[in-house]
């Protein structure tokens, strides 16, 4: 276990105090490790390869190239207003509104940061005409924000498909029904928050218009909300792989893009270049996070610590809701801490061989993970999304994080419930 202490002291000591970059303090502990236990370095560097050598991962960085396209393309304005046509006219509403336009941003661009920023400058101008408080508006879109890793398409639902060889496909389904769930209990919290604050329309309703409206809202946005069909229409259909549905993100975003700029140059934010400059920096940053965090893996495989966890786990930990218990704890930890990437590689493809001994499906577990690590991601200290919402509303961190406590509330409550009944998870998996 001195190995796996060794690596621990060096890359936290990098990454936390010196605030290195998260890649290259994995590549610096990882080193060392090597170094100090006798090691051949040159599995360090052939582990590294095989890391990304595999044909699956390209769906990643076309995942991310896609997700950026929609996000440069403003589509969230449109998504919106198409959520605003069917329920703005109900009592509170607009937080609701909010919370849903997040899941359905989050499909497009998976992305926590990006959901976030896009949704938050529209939504906070709307909620503080309906007399949200600040924090309250920024607690409720920082939150929101994690649906887009749970809702897929994710990058880190493809690291751990990758670091435990399951399919992208049934890890992406495992966190469907679960963030459903949180949709809907979110919305209800937030509807008894502000059902006796929130007004509802004045004016009188009448069918046609209301329909009228939600035609024209849908026809604006029919582009973007025709892009999640396409993908999971062919990768559950069968046309396609995960793989290729990235492609086929890829070049419908860029296609999307291009129109769009053509008929109004001031529609989009930014150049193609600098859509593709912030890709290839946000998928470089990850591929060299696997390339390293993998190495890592192989010096703790190398030192026998794989071999130490499963004697622990199977010696003290005899009961599968005990071995749940720790997962738990261990991944909200790293959550809060540092990058799921980095977690779901340096710890998965050491509890993933236990799962048969306790009987637990990986599905399910890498449900109970993914969600673990996006609670943790919402917790201080390390919650960008938190950060983000706070420079967007002009309030303070400690007021958001004092609105943020009833939704972690419901974020845990919620992951018992998963963790209770695993057909939540699995029920969607073929």
């Amino acid at each position: 276990m001195e190995a796996f202490l060794l690596f621990l002291v060096i890359f936290l000591g990098l990454a936390m105090i010196i605030e290195f970059p998260l890649a290259y303090s994995l590549g610096i502990a990882a080193s060392v490790t090597f170094v100090t236990h006798g090691f051949a370095l040159n599995n360090l560097a052939g582990s590294a390869f095989s890391s990304l050598d595999n044909f699956d991962l390209l769906a990643m960085p076309f995942f991310v190239f896609a997700g950026y396209i929609m996000q440069y393309s403003r589509l969230a304005d449109g998504l919106f207003k198409f959520i605003n046509s069917f329920v703005g006219r109900f009592r509170a509403s607009c937080g609701a509104v909010g919370i849903a336009t997040c899941a359905l941003f989050g499909t497009l661009t998976g992305s926590m940061v990006a959901t976030v920023a896009a949704i938050g400058q529209i939504m906070f101008p709307e909620m503080k005409k309906k007399g949200y408080p600040g924090a309250y508006a920024g607690a409720i879109v920082a939150n929101s924000g994690m649906l887009g890793q749970l809702i897929p398409p994710s990058s880190v639902g493809i690291i751990y498909a990758m670091a435990t060889s399951l399919s992208i496909s049934d890890v992406w389904l495992s966190t469907v029904g679960p963030a459903v769930i949180i949709v809907l209990c979110y919305s209800v919290y937030n509807y008894f928050v502000r059902r006796k604050v929130e007004e509802k329309c004045q004016e009188k309703f009448e069918l046609v218009p209301y329909v009228k409206n939600i035609g024209v809202c849908t026809k604006n946005a029919i582009w973007s909300l025709l892009m999640p069909v396409i993908i999971f229409g062919g990768i559950y259909g069968g046309i396609f792989t995960p793989t290729e549905a990235g492609a086929v993100a890829a070049v419908y975003g860029a296609a999307y893009y291009f129109i769009k700029k053509k008929r109004d140059p001031n529609s989009v934010d930014g150049t193609f270049g600098q859509i593709c400059t912030s890709a290839v920096g946000v998928v470089g940053s990850i591929m060299l996070i696997m390339a390293f965090a993998t190495a890592a893996g192989r010096a703790m495989s190398f030192a026998g610590v794989s071999g130490a966890i499963k004697t622990f786990f199977e010696t003290y930990l005899t009961a599968p809701w005990q071995f749940m218990l720790a997962t738990v704890i261990l991944f909200t930890i790293c959550g809060m801490l540092v990058d799921g990437n980095v977690a779901i590689l340096l710890f998965i493809p050491l509890l993933t061989p236990m799962l048969e001994f306790y009987g637990i499906n990986p599905i399910y577990y890498a449900a109970v993970v993914l969600l673990t690590l996006e609670f943790g991601n919402v917790t201080p200290p390390f919650c960008v999304s938190l950060f983000m919402a706070a420079k967007l509303t002009n309030e303070s961190f400690i007021s958001i994080f004092k609105e943020t406590i009833p939704f972690l509330i419901i974020n845990y409550v919620v992951l018992i419930i998963v963790i209770a009944f695993p057909p939540i998870s699995t029920f969607l998996v073929g």
